[in-house]
């Protein structure tokens, strides 16, 4: 699937093209697809191509158009099981090349056998990898539904779906170094102001200030310190949050680190004390944060209730690809902290980022948040000032276009912000990679 657009300032037109139907609905040539796949991306826009790419070199030819016209191309990888495909290609009726019956299923299953997974390698800017559940369904959704949107005419912020009848709002304000002298007044200008969610957690020292200034209506993010390494202990923590903001319940309660609960051998006993919490009624929904992929490997398939959320560090200088990928394909929303890259010039006055916020009337930190949005992070910031709350509220009335998302994901300058020594423990299944991506 390609995302295109030659406008800086966007395109809203999509065209959809098969191989199958290229020929006035009937089936045509490769060449034929390439064509009208380049001519709408020269006429501003953005182009679905629905065709079986096997490998490589199958790929290649419609990857050497988007590299062509400087528009980046994101592949979504459908991977059904064999029987799936054999089912669906034998009771299909009227496929345009044929496709269908007993012998169709034969061609199916024989292509399935000669597709190679796609890389990043080959030139891609996204790959989302697609398997017989809806989780990429639905990130697809929320990713191109904010793309296709008129922002113009958003009065409220936007919001991730966590259930079908509970959403997070896309954006949370961070209070990780927000002294108790400013907690209280910055958290309740930010309400005011209309931000909906607050990232808060023990360690943080600032519970009992920022308590006094939520409301009801408030999305509360919690979380399990990095000292919890007994199941007995979840509870307690919980509770002693909860006391300290005022509040019944948390909307989200987030495992803190891996490190010391994997160390102690009681991930599992731990998630399944917080699972105990939600279905106790102490909180909504479970997630954890700062977990690589083989953190989360270890944890998922022992939980009853699975992780909604792995809150990471996330900017142009730390995409995480890798992380995003598998969260995304396991139905885990990715929610960036440290979004900001701690107000580091190196990123904030880099120079693409510095020309697309004169080229939009940005600041560069609604760029570098927008980025993230655009991508379908959430995302966690922090803001000491009414003026840089209200910018960050501004974020979602200005959206990048394409070629912007394209040229702050060339940026070639890699760097983590948040890399205490615990988390580079050298074979620890929780170690951060020291080449970060």
């Amino acid at each position: 699937l390609i995302q295109i657009s030659t406008s800086k300032k966007g395109s809203s037109k999509w065209l959809h093209l098969s191989q199958d139907t290229i020929k006035n609905g009937k089936p045509g040539k490769r060449e034929q697809v390439e064509e009208q796949t380049r001519q709408a991306i020269l006429s501003g826009m953005s182009v679905v191509i629905d065709r079986m790419h096997l490998d490589q070199d199958q790929r290649a030819h419609f990857i050497s158009i988007a590299k062509d016209c400087e528009v980046p191309i994101h592949c979504v990888f459908l991977q059904p099981a064999r029987d799936v495909v054999e089912k669906r290609v034998r009771e299909r009726k009227n496929h345009p090349a044929g496709v269908e019956g007993e012998k169709g299923a034969r061609i199916a299953v024989a292509s399935l056998g000669r597709v190679v997974i796609p890389t990043y390698d080959e030139g891609f800017d996204l790959i989302s990898l697609a398997g017989v559940n809806d989780c990429i369904v639905k990130w697809l959704f929320h990713l191109y539904g904010t793309i296709m949107s008129d922002c113009k005419t958003h009065s409220a912020l936007p919001f991730f779906r966590l259930s079908d009848d509970v959403v997070m709002p896309s954006l949370a304000l961070g209070t990780m170094g927000l002294g108790k002298r400013k907690a209280e007044k910055v958290v309740s200008s930010a309400i005011m102001l209309g931000w909906k969610a607050v990232d808060t957690a023990p360690t943080y020292n600032n519970e009992l200030e920022i308590g006094k200034a939520l409301s009801s209506e408030t999305f509360v993010i919690i979380k399990v310190p990095k000292k919890v390494t007994a199941p007995n202990q979840v509870r307690t923590e919980l509770c002693n949050s909860l006391s300290n903001l005022g509040t019944q319940k948390a909307d989200l309660l987030l495992l803190h680190w891996p490190c010391d609960a994997i160390e102690s051998g009681n991930l599992h006993s731990i998630w399944e004390a917080m699972e105990q919490c939600k279905e106790s009624g102490l909180c909504r929904f479970l997630g954890v944060c700062n977990f690589s992929i083989n953190a989360l490997r270890h944890l998922i398939p022992h939980c009853k209730i699975p992780p909604s959320v792995n809150q990471v560090e996330r900017h142009p200088f730390l995409p995480q690809t890798e992380l995003f990928d598998f969260c995304m394909n396991n139905n885990i929303l990715i929610q960036a902290h440290t979004s900001l890259a701690q107000g580091s010039t190196d990123l904030l006055q880099h120079d693409i980022v510095s020309e697309i916020a004169n080229d939009c009337g940005l600041s560069s930190a609604q760029v570098i948040l927008n980025w993230n949005m655009k991508q379908g992070v959430a995302v966690v910031t922090k803001s000491a000032s009414d003026v840089h709350l209200k910018e960050a509220l501004g974020l979602f009335k200005d959206h990048l276009s394409p070629y912007h998302m394209k040229q702050l994901n060339s940026i070639q300058q890699k760097r983590r912000f948040v890399s205490p020594p615990f988390m580079h423990k050298p074979g620890a299944m929780y170690e951060w990679k020291k080449n970060v991506e």
